[in-house]
């Protein structure tokens, strides 16, 4: 059985105050029980009046440490799109507590979404690839995490027009199901073919994708699946080469069983990825969509439930398992998110995708 709907549709499926307050002493003068001024004449050094200054540090208004940071400190070969996470003991009193520098201590800019309990912050900075940075926590005492970027996020090294026809393999089989959490893991082991993706046109400011199935030979070497129709998108922006991202309303994807076919619907497909700066490569891709499972119960071989109609069995199943399902765009809650991460995607040699094939082969 060849796994073509449901891998796309498994694809475009599959980190929580103290407040510390100084008291000011005004200097008055020192007082006997009785209240009158004191006017003790000895010759010692305490002249019996009180400064109220205090010789000592002041208390620090920020009183909180960091915990945890993601990256950890050292790590390599982080993607540069990949928002950072520093997780703190307590909820900081301040927030303008961070700061980040390239190597050569140039200032980076960020920006950062804290989480409502305020013990964890979200930073989104503007990373380049094959550099190193360091981010600094100033709150109770200075912290410091450093890392790498991967060599994603380097600029070009060859013209953009170059990357139009080139093919990259994405292991859809391999791929990390981040979403719906407890399925996506369960539903990659029905998988058995690579997605294909390639640039098909590119200006200055845009490009355009288009997305087709794969299968491997015995070798594992990949090819373009002619029996399936190719998934385009639309041209997306392309101003942060070697990046992109790009988003179609919906694709319908047919699963041969060899048997029968099955059309899935998948809604507001998502695509991005980076290019290696010579084009070797396509890192950091991930996809995501919403699945309608209306069709899935030919697939899936489910329990029946009485009182469900064949249609609603997948979401119905979900919803025991502790998950629910979502509109799909028509008032009706039957799709299924779904969120894939792919390993890094080889360039395919000898490969250049037909955007029409199941037509050309009529």
């Amino acid at each position: 059985m060849r796994s073509h709907s449901l891998a796309l549709l498994s694809v475009l499926a599959t980190t929580l105050v103290l407040a510390s307050c100084k008291d000011d002493k005004d200097p008055k003068k020192k007082t006997d029980d009785t209240g009158e001024a004191d006017t003790d004449t000895d010759t010692d050094t305490d002249s019996g009046t009180d400064s109220g200054t205090d010789s000592g540090a002041p208390e620090p208004t920020c009183t909180t440490l960091m915990t945890t940071s993601e990256p950890a400190d050292g790590t390599a070969d982080w993607y540069w799109k990949t928002a950072l996470i520093v997780d703190f003991e307590a909820a900081p009193e301040e927030q303008d507590i961070l700061s980040i520098a390239d190597a050569d201590g140039n200032p980076v800019g960020f920006s950062a979404a804290w989480a409502e309990h305020g013990e964890t912050v979200t930073i989104t900075p503007n990373l380049s690839g094959s550099t190193q940075y360091t981010v600094t926590v100033s709150c109770l005492e200075e912290q410091t995490f450093s890392f790498t970027t991967s060599h994603y996020g380097a600029p070009l090294t060859i013209a953009p027009e170059d990357l139009v026809g080139k093919t990259y393999e994405l292991d859809l089989p391999g791929a990390y199901f981040k979403e719906p959490v407890g399925v996506g893991g369960l539903l990659s082991t029905y998988l058995e073919n690579p997605l294909l993706a390639s640039p098909v046109e590119i200006t200055e400011t845009e490009i355009t994708m288009l997305v087709a199935q794969g299968i491997w030979d015995d070798e594992r070497v990949p090819s373009q699946d002619m029996s399936i129709g190719t998934f385009p998108f639309p041209p997306s922006d392309w101003t942060d080469a070697p990046f992109f991202s790009g988003d179609t309303e919906r694709i319908i994807v047919t699963y041969d069983t060899g048997s029968s076919t099955t059309d899935i619907i998948i809604h507001n497909v998502h695509l991005e990825g980076t290019f290696a700066a010579d084009g070797s490569s396509l890192g950091g891709a991930w996809a995501s969509g919403r699945a309608d499972t209306r069709n899935l119960y030919q697939l899936l071989d489910l329990p029946d439930m009485p009182g469900v109609e064949d249609e609603d069995i997948v979401c119905a199943y979900l919803g025991s398992l502790g998950l629910e399902c979502i509109d799909c765009g028509d008032g009706v809650d039957r799709c299924l998110y779904m969120e894939a991460y792919f390993n890094d995607g080889p360039l395919v040699d000898g490969v250049s995708l037909d955007p029409d094939p199941v037509d050309d082969a009529k």
